[in-house]
């Protein structure tokens, strides 16, 4: 996997680059350094490298004799175009093991500008995790059997909710770049003059040496235009982006149950205010929307205790929105489940199921499929046997005896994002003016 550049120093600090997703291996204890730096660098197709050297020494026996030594450990440097990294670039599992060199343990688990998320272990100042993962779930779960197995352990993370009590939670890469030197650059790895004095000799001494070169040029040719082959593929792309789509593609339904038992307790009416919607979004929680008619907003926080006042959004005496902490837990697409054609959807047992909720007065709408999700460098008119995709679907007009039977009964191949409940005029009974609305995608074979 190709390194990926996580930070850059803002200017005036000196050009600084991190880079994580480095490929970590501890180098034998004796014998020439460089030596052993050429040789796993051949092995990992690598021609640069940054260097850590641990904290504590290690006893090892040579010729029959103890000796104490420090072992030393390098990050193999690769890109996808095989390019050399550029001016400024540092390992960022190196620099935070300068930055955590008091602890015998460090953990950093860092959210990244695009959703990715860095993850680096250091123990004994030696960096053994240095990756990158497509999201939060993903890096929790490399980390943790870390976490596990040193409770000790010192963990800086830029995200509260899931590493409240790190040590660190601002400007974490800010702080670990403060701590490059020549020691965490990444820099070349060192040429064997020997070997290359006697090559330069030997091609020297070769009458066919342009031939050579000519057969050699054109091998670099081939090898460049295949790795460009490989990297313009659209089927590793869409795979890895759908991967990480799966994990999160709306609420599920015994949240939205229990967010809409939850909002028949409150009260529609407080003295001098009601209720004209209520409603959870996906990513955006649950709200309450009051009209005014005498109340004020004191007397309203007063007698809805159980919600709070949000902040107000525009100038508007006559509407209060007041939302309640609700647990909205994430559906996933569990890729075991076999999901149906475009066709049976509209026309098998479920479409008739949705046609019966027609008669009985609901409005469904469903926008045209599109490939899901959509990836950079990857056509819209992509087919492969796992890929999917998805289209709106919207019900709306639903009683409010109904909504909870829609919720649990809607096809299996449809997700809600947002549910909603418009109480309409507030002279009428709030049980026959109540209609309910879902949003959500319904999600197909594109095959």
């Amino acid at each position: 996997m190709a390194s990926n550049l996580v930070f850059e120093a803002p200017q005036g600090k000196g050009k600084v680059l991190l880079f994580g997703g480095l490929d970590w291996r501890l180098l034998p204890a004796t014998g020439n350094v460089a030596g052993h730096l050429r040789e796993i660098a051949k092995d990992r197709s690598a021609s640069n490298a940054a260097q850590v050297i641990g904290l504590q020494p290690e006893e090892i026996t040579v010729d029959g004799k103890h000796k104490q030594v420090h072992r030393t450990t390098a990050g193999f440097f690769t890109s996808s175009d095989n390019r050399a990294p550029p001016k400024g670039a540092h390992s960022l599992a190196a620099a935070f093991s300068a930055w955590t060199s008091e602890h015998t343990s460090a953990l950093l688990n860092v959210k990244l500008a695009d959703d990715r998320h860095a993850v680096v272990v250091v123990i004994n100042g030696i960096p053994v995790i240095d990756k990158i993962e497509v999201n939060g779930h993903a890096a929790f779960d490399l980390a943790l059997p870390y976490q596990k197995d040193r409770p000790e352990i010192a963990v800086f993370s830029n995200d509260v909710e899931v590493y409240p009590n790190a040590l660190e939670h601002e400007e974490v890469l800010e702080s670990i770049s403060e701590w490059v030197s020549k020691d965490t650059a990444i820099r070349p790895i060192p040429l064997d003059v020997v070997k290359v004095s006697a090559f330069v000799l030997v091609i020297a001494a070769i009458a066919g040496g342009w031939f050579f070169y000519q057969k050699w040029d054109a091998e670099q040719k081939r090898l460049a235009a295949l790795e460009k082959q490989r990297a313009e593929d659209p089927i590793p792309k869409y795979l890895n982006a759908l991967a990480a789509a799966r994990q999160d593609v709306g609420i599920d339904r015994e949240s939205i149950k229990a967010a809409i038992g939850y909002a028949q307790q409150i009260p529609l009416a407080p003295e001098g205010w009601n209720a004209s919607r209520v409603g959870c979004v996906q990513g955006g929680g649950c709200e309450v929307t009051m009209a005014r008619s005498t109340g004020t907003f004191a007397s309203l926080t007063k007698a809805v205790p159980m919600l709070a006042l949000s902040p107000a959004g525009a100038v508007n005496l006559n509407e209060a929105r007041l939302t309640w902490q609700q647990d909205l837990g994430t559906a996933k697409l569990d890729p075991a489940t076999q999901l149906p054609q475009l066709g049976t959807f509209i026309q098998g047992p479920e479409a008739s199921k949705l046609q019966d909720w027609l008669v009985a007065g609901l409005t469904i709408q469903l926008s045209p499929q599109q490939l899901w999700p959509q990836a950079e460098g990857v056509p819209p008119h992509f087919k492969h046997p796992e890929a999917l995709a998805t289209g709106k679907f919207e019900i709306d007009g639903i009683a409010l005896p109904q909504l909870l039977e829609v919720v649990a009964n809607a096809p299996a191949n449809v997700n809600w994002t947002a549910w909603s409940v418009d109480l309409g005029d507030a002279k009428q009974e709030p049980l026959s003016r109540a209609k309910g609305r879902l949003t959500g995608n319904y999600y197909v074979k594109n095959n």
